[in-house]
Parts: C-alpha cells; structure tokens; sequence
C-alpha cells in the first residue's frame, strides 16, 4: 500500500481498530485503517494440505446476449475472441462465448430457449452479471472432500469431462448469494480452453488491429456482502476452501 498516495487523498494510516460488523455512517472517513497483512509465514494458519487454488481460470458471466456481451468487451477493452461453445459444437441448451486478453478468460453465457428457468431467472433478479468465479486448482477432490467437511453446498460433486484434447475433474461449490466457484483440475487437458469448445470462430483480425489495452491478470474479485453479513462470508472462505485473510481495509 503506497502511503504517499494515501496521504495525497487525505487518510491516514493509524485509528481505532472497527470489526467487520461495526457500521461506519456520514460522509468519507478522514482515516483508513489497514490491519497487518498476514502470510502463512506470520499468520495464525499453516498452509492447507487438502489442494492448492493456482489462479482464476475464468470469471463466467451469465448474460441477455453473449455474442454481443463478448463482442463489446473485445472491441472496447482489448479482448480478442478465444472459444466458442454452442449448437455447432453439440450444446443445446446455452451458448457460451470466452475471450481472453494476457491471463483474463471471461465467457458470456445465454440461453438457446426461452424457457430456460435457471437462467431466466438469474437475469430477472440480477441482469447481466457474474454467476462463477472459476478456480485452477491442482487435486479438486481433495479440496472438495475438506469442503464437506465445513458443511459446505457442493452444487456439482467432482466430475471428469473430456475430449480428443484430453481431460478435466472439475466441482461446483455454492458460496454467498447465488454465486458459485467451480473448481477445474486441469493438468491433463491439452485442448484451447474446456471440453465441448472449439476455437472461436469470429476472426480476430480487426480486434488485433485495435489499441492495445494492456490488462494482464485477474488481481483479486470483490464479493459484496448485506450489511453485518461480511465476517460470516469471510469465514465460510476460511473454513471450506482454507483461504486467509490477506489485509483488512477499514474505510
């Protein structure tokens, strides 16, 4: 955290120390409490032996209209067409859309028929938004079965899928809201992106031509929480998928 820019935009760095459920009222704060990041090296925690999470695999939005959702993002913010899943490629029922820039896959995802319920109503209550935030993981059994353990939801228990590319193991657990993580093992896949996709079609020659934009990785996702609902949140991560607190922000 670079303090000169905080104290440019008038916090400072000391304060009384507030808990996740202390609700702060009135115009911004003249202080900005950050407690001590923490490791597996300083922290109260070891480091699970249940699987490890290596990066975001893809954020999976669900959409009104994917191929203008994927078209508008690489015309705008320097994606370029990257996998396609859909009737031509065998699925009947959604229409999936990935494109990548650097490290970033998104993929849109909509409805073929009109009477998709799950689908429907995700965008009744939500719009278009995110719906999974997808993990590479390295042993999803592993970290599943830990899950359990912590009374997590498993909303899909661990599958293999494959393909001529080769194979995936992959689980879908339900954390807050309606927002799920699938947990993909990939090591032994070879193909482009997931079974069931093929290369995209659309050709990605005018979108190389555009300005380069420069995003490079996913760096962290924020989760939204009801008022007094954050620590509960915090913790189900800390249980279920043995992540830690990294640093608190107090605003």
């Amino acid at each position: 955290m670079n303090e000169d820019l905080l104290s440019h935009a008038g916090f400072s760095l000391d304060g009384p120390v507030l808990d996740g459920n202390t609700a702060v009222s009135g115009n911004r704060p003249d202080r900005l409490v950050i407690r001590t990041m923490t490791t597996y090296e300083n922290g109260p925690k070891r480091k699970p032996d249940n699987g490890t999470f290596i990066c975001f695999d893809h954020i999976r939005f669900i959409v009104g209209n994917a191929k203008q959702a994927a078209y508008w993002y690489c015309a705008n913010f320097g994606f370029e067409p990257y996998a396609y899943r859909g009737l031509e490629t065998g699925s009947r029922q959604v229409a999936q859309h990935a494109i990548k820039q650097n490290k970033i896959i998104f993929v849109f995802e909509s409805a073929l028929l009109p009477n998709n319920k799950e689908i429907g109503d995700h965008l009744v209550r939500h719009g278009d938004g995110v719906k999974d935030v997808c993990f590479e993981v390295d042993d999803v059994a592993s970290i599943v079965e830990h899950a359990k353990k912590a009374n997590a939801k498993v909303v899909k228990d661990v599958t293999e899928e494959s393909d001529e590319h080769g194979s995936i193991k992959y689980a879908v657990l339900q954390t807050y809201g309606e927002t799920v993580h699938t947990l993909i093992e990939r090591k032994n896949y070879k193909g482009c992106f997931l079974p069931g996709f093929k290369p995209h079609p659309l050709n990605k020659t005018f979108f190389q031509s555009l300005p380069r934009v420069g995003l490079n990785f996913i760096d962290h996702c924020v989760g939204n929480q009801p008022d007094l609902q954050m620590n509960s949140a915090v913790e189900w991560y800390e249980k279920a998928l043995c992540f830690h607190r990294l640093v608190t922000l107090l605003l």
